[in-house]
C-alpha cells in the first residue's frame, strides 16, 4: 500500500506549554506530530559521527558487536534485528541507559553500551543529543500532562517515575532493500526520531499510510503503547513502519519510557475530556504488560532471539508475552 501525503502538526519546543489543546488534539487523533528544536545541531552531529561508523570495516564494527551484551547493547549488522517477526533492512548501534536498581528480568537490561575502539569520537557525537532529547522528551511528558488535565509533573509522579528509562539507536538503512521496518507501534511512551532521508509512514486511524519526512530544525515525535494505555486509550499509540529507501537513510530513534520498575495503570478518566471524533472501538495488539521493565524486556527478547537465547538460557517468553524461568 503506497503512502499518500498528509499536514503533520508542528509544535515549538521553546513554548510548547502554550500549544497544549491543539497538542492534545493531534495526539487523540493520531498520536504524532513534529517538534520544532530548540538547537538541532547535536542531531546534525551525531548523523555525521554515525555515518562515519556505518562506513567503517566489519572489524571496527564487529568490536562493538551486540553478541556479548546481556542488555542487548551495541553495534547488529544488516538483517540482525525483527519487527513483529519480519527481519529488518538496516544495521544499528543500539543504545540504552546504564544504570538503575529494578526487580526480576527487567535488572537484566541494565547494562554497559558498547562504542568502537576510537578515541571516543562517536560517544562524544552521542551525549549532546541523548541529552537534547532526554530533555525535549520530558518537557513533551509535562504537556501531555496538562492535555490530559492533569498537574504538569503528574505523569512523571505516576508512571515514569524519577529514572525514566530511555534506549535509543543510530540506524542506517541500505538504498533500494526493504522495506526497512514492518508495520508497529511502539512499546514504550514517546519516541523522537531525527532522520536525513523519507522512509518514515504512519498509519492514520482509516487505515490510510502517510508519509512522515524529515523536516529541518525539526524530529517527528509518535506516542507509544506505555501512553496509550496510561491515558485511558485517549493518546493514541501510532503504528508506523519504514519504507524501501532510494538512498541510504541513517536515523536517530530515541525512546523515552518509564523506570524499568514502573507499573503502568491509568491516570486520568479519558470520558472527561473533549473528543475531537466519536470515541473509536479499541485496536487490536498484541500482549502488553503493565510491568514496563518486563514487556521491555519480552520485546527485545523476541527482536533479537539469538541474544536471548545466548545470554538469557533459563528464560522463555510465552505467546501471552510473559517472561517465565524454563
Amino acid at each position: 500500500m503506497t503512502a499518500t501525503t498528509a499536514a503533520v502538526p508542528v509544535f515549538p519546543l521553546a513554548n510548547l506549554e502554550q500549544h497544549v489543546d491543539a497538542l492534545r488534539a493531534a495526539c487523540h487523533e493520531t498520536g504524532l506530530f513534529y517538534l520544532r528544536l530548540d538547537d538541532a545541531e547535536a542531531c546534525e552531529r551525531c548523523a555525521a559521527a554515525a555515518r562515519e561508523f556505518f562506513d567503517s570495516d566489519d572489524a571496527t564494527k564487529a568490536v562493538c558487536g551486540y553478541e556479548a551484551s546481556p542488555a542487548f547493547r551495541g553495534y547488529m549488522k544488516l538483517g540482525v534485528e525483527n519487527t513483529a517477526g519480519v527481519v529488518d533492512a538496516r544495521e544499528q548501534i543500539e543504545l540504552g541507559r546504564e544504570d538503575g536498581i529494578c526487580d526480576g528480568v527487567a535488572q537484566r537490561l541494565v547494562g554497559a553500551n558498547r562504542w568502537p575502539a576510537d578515541d571516543g569520537a562517536l560517544q562524544s557525537a552521542c551525549d549532546p543529543w541523548l541529552a537534547a532529547m532526554s530533555a525535549a522528551a520530558a518537557r513533551v511528558t509535562r504537556a501531555l500532562s496538562l492535555g490530559l488535565g492533569l498537574a504538569a509533573s503528574e505523569l512523571d509522579e505516576r508512571v515514569l517515575g524519577t529514572t525514566p528509562h530511555w534506549q535509543a539507536k543510530l540506524a542506517s538503512y541500505p538504498p533500494d532493500v526493504g522495506p526497512g521496518v514492518g508495520a508497529h507501534s511502539d512499546s514504550g511512551w514517546l519516541t523522537l526520531l531525527w532522520a536525513d532521508q523519507p522512509g518514515l509512514e504512519a498509519q492514520l486511524r482509516t487505515g490510510e499510510w502517510v508519509a512522515v519526512p524529515p523536516r529541518d530544525g525539526a524530529v517527528a515525535v509518535n506516542l507509544g503503547e506505555m501512553l496509550q494505555l496510561a491515558s485511558g486509550g485517549y493518546y493514541r499509540a501510532t503504528p508506523h513502519r519504514v519504507a524501501k529507501c532510494v538512498r541510504r537513510r541513517v536515523s536517530l530513534p530515541f525512546f523515552w519510557n518509564p523506570s524499568l520498575s514502573a507499573v503502568v495503570d491509568v491516570v486520568c478518566d479519558a470520558s472527561a475530556l473533549p473528543w475531537t471524533r466519536k470515541q473509536p472501538e479499541p485496536e487490536k495488539r498484541h500482549s502488553l504488560l503493565r510491568a514496563y521493565g518486563a514487556n521491555a524486556f519480552k520485546s527485545l527478547a523476541r527482536s533479537h532471539p539469538r541474544v536471548f537465547a545466548r545470554h538469557h538460557p533459563d528464560l522463555c517468553v510465552l505467546e501471552d508475552g510473559t517472561v517465565t524461568n524454563v
